[in-house]
């Protein structure tokens, strides 16, 4: 399992190189001794896929990691317990296994490529592992969680903001101003605003990942005018004026 053994996983290596993004179940494993994924889920950079039930909790069957050279495996997961499909005949039932959890993600992957034509590769992948639910706290049952289409695009539009804070629209005119953050932690982020005359108006905390960023506050309560706005994001700062209308 180091990506490069198998036939199968030095194909989908190589599909890659051709600018393809491939998907594949991760392996419904995890019952038996082997427990671990099945290639090509261990080839590095493609999306190999675990399978959760509805509830988000893994399936029994659904294969671990890690890869023999220690790489996070699956990569991310999808409903693969009770999952609806439709059999040869036209009726729709229920099936269980990685292999109808990867399908979806197949599937998100083919709607962000068409979204966002022109990406590479390795930015659908950086984009879905990277919003997806533990995208912070990867692991060897999860991957980096669940992914979600929300998520993505708001990491393809994000990913372009020159700075870390990047606060609009300035000025504000509709009482929402919105606050992105290009590297959420999953951490939370502290909001004061202060008037002209230095006296704090508004304090909160919120916790930003990619399915609420950018975070958009109401600023009804406060009147017309200028405002100082200071943003703490885990190492990063940001300070600037911002004007209501």
């Amino acid at each position: 399992l180091d990506g490069k053994t198998a036939v199968i996983s030095r194909a989908a290596t190589n599909a890659m190189a051709r600018g393809m993004v491939v998907v594949c179940s991760a392996g419904n494993e995890a019952s038996n001794s082997w427990q671990k994924v099945t290639p090509p889920a261990d080839a590095n950079g493609i999306l190999a896929i675990g399978a959760v039930t509805s509830t988000g909790l893994r399936s029994s069957f659904s294969s671990i990691g890690p890869t023999a050279d220690n790489r996070i495996k699956p990569d991310v997961m999808a409903m693969g317990s009770g999952t609806s499909v439709v059999r040869p005949g036209g009726t729709v039932s229920t099936e269980s296994g990685t292999s109808v959890a990867s399908p979806l993600v197949a599937s998100l992957v083919a709607g962000v490529l068409q979204a966002h034509p022109g990406v590479t590769v390795q930015d659908v992948y950086r984009a879905i592992v990277r919003s997806a639910s533990q995208s912070t706290r990867p692991d060897n049952r999860y991957g980096y969680g669940i992914p979600d289409y929300s998520g993505v695009n708001e990491y393809f539009a994000i990913a372009d903001y020159e700075e870390e804070i990047t606060i609009y629209p300035n000025p504000v005119t509709n009482s929402l101003v919105s606050i992105a953050i290009k590297h959420p932690s999953n951490e939370a982020i502290q909001v004061m605003i202060y008037n002209a005359q230095g006296k704090l108006v508004m304090s909160t905390s919120t916790v930003i990942y990619w399915l609420n960023n950018p975070v958009r506050y109401d600023l009804s309560s406060l009147g017309p005018g200028v405002y100082i706005v200071k943003v703490l994001a885990g190492e990063h700062m940001k300070t600037m004026r911002l004007v209501k209308g």
